[in-house]
């Protein structure tokens, strides 16, 4: 089931047990069917993919789990209603599957045997992108589509990591953008 799917289940249970999983880092690419043709003529999802395990191995989150959710402006804007209180579509929205920040662990608890708790570190959360707003942001910026789609994933990974740019100091938002710019300059333009 991807993470977005589960998204509730977490906020409404974080101390849940779970399996622990042996395995590397994990992306989930989900698409909302209107948008999946406009989105297959504009980003392989491969790469898509790719680019986003290379954002996590790069930010020293190679072993964790990350959901990617593209959608329209219809989805996002119930999404931003209900989590943010904004009755109006975005561009991307981010949803850590845990509230502490990202450097907190959990305890083991060693009365069960053969399970761990999942750390934050390994269960990122979800970054979910609206096409249809990236498509005019992108036209209006003279970028390509793709360029801007790339651009939120790591703007939206960032937010999930404990980066802000809204009611932070200048500095806290500076150094946000400056980390989104170097992330894009060194893995989200083509060669």
């Amino acid at each position: 089931m991807p993470m977005w799917s589960r998204l509730m289940e977490f906020h409404r249970y974080p101390q849940k047990k779970m399996e622990r999983k042996i395995r590397k880092m994990s992306v989930d690419i989900s698409v909302q069917s209107q948008v999946e043709e406009q989105l297959q003529s504009l980003i392989n999802l491969q790469e898509l993919e790719s680019l986003a395990q290379s954002l996590l191995n790069d930010l020293d989150f190679s072993e964790s789990e990350l959901s990617i959710r593209i959608t329209d402006d219809e989805e996002i804007r119930v999404l931003n209603q209900q989590y943010r209180s904004k009755d109006m579509p975005t561009d991307v929205l981010s949803f850590a599957l845990f509230d502490e920040p990202i450097e907190f662990s959990f305890d083991e608890d060693v009365s069960e045997v053969g399970q761990e708790s999942q750390r934050p570190q390994d269960l990122l959360g979800d970054v979910v992108i609206s096409l249809d707003t990236a498509c005019r942001q992108a036209k209006e910026q003279g970028i390509t589509p793709r360029d801007e789609v790339i651009k939120l994933l790591i703007h939206g990974l960032l937010h999930l990591l404990g980066y802000e740019h809204e009611n932070v100091p200048d500095e806290d938002a500076q150094l946000m953008a400056a980390k989104e710019e170097d992330l894009f300059e060194r893995f989200g333009r083509r060669g």
